[in-house]
């Protein structure tokens, strides 16, 4: 090695999420999901996906939304569910989501699954 060279070390926490994708694994939630839940080709990021980062959040530290993508980046990207997707995405979708959608109070039905086999 040449006196240029510089190392640089990138560490990144696991905390519990191993064990918490294999429960959503186990319980098959992805799959639910896609079954009620319409996606786009041309997203980055699904809505399944997201619900499932938001899920993992949710059980391991409960950051707001707006702290998500720093949550995320904290960890490996196939931790968390991101694979190959920019952690700063999910800032910038909660912000567009914020700023653009009405509040919904009304309780979805899960009568509009394709599949309601579960």
């Amino acid at each position: 090695m040449g006196t240029g060279d510089s190392l640089g070390l990138d560490s990144k926490a696991i905390s519990a999420l191993p064990v918490i994708n294999k429960f959503i694994d186990r319980i098959e939630l992805k799959k639910l999901l896609l079954n009620c839940i319409p996606s786009k080709q041309n997203q980055k990021l699904s809505h399944v996906d997201a619900i499932l980062i938001f899920v993992r959040n949710i059980l391991l530290e409960r950051e707001p939304l707006y702290k998500l993508s720093e949550w995320a980046a904290g960890f490996g990207p196939c931790l968390v569910g991101l694979y190959d997707v920019d952690p700063e995405i999910l800032s910038r979708s909660s912000q567009t989501c914020l700023s653009k959608t009405p509040i919904n109070t009304s309780t979805p039905s899960l009568n509009n699954c394709q599949d309601n086999s579960f």
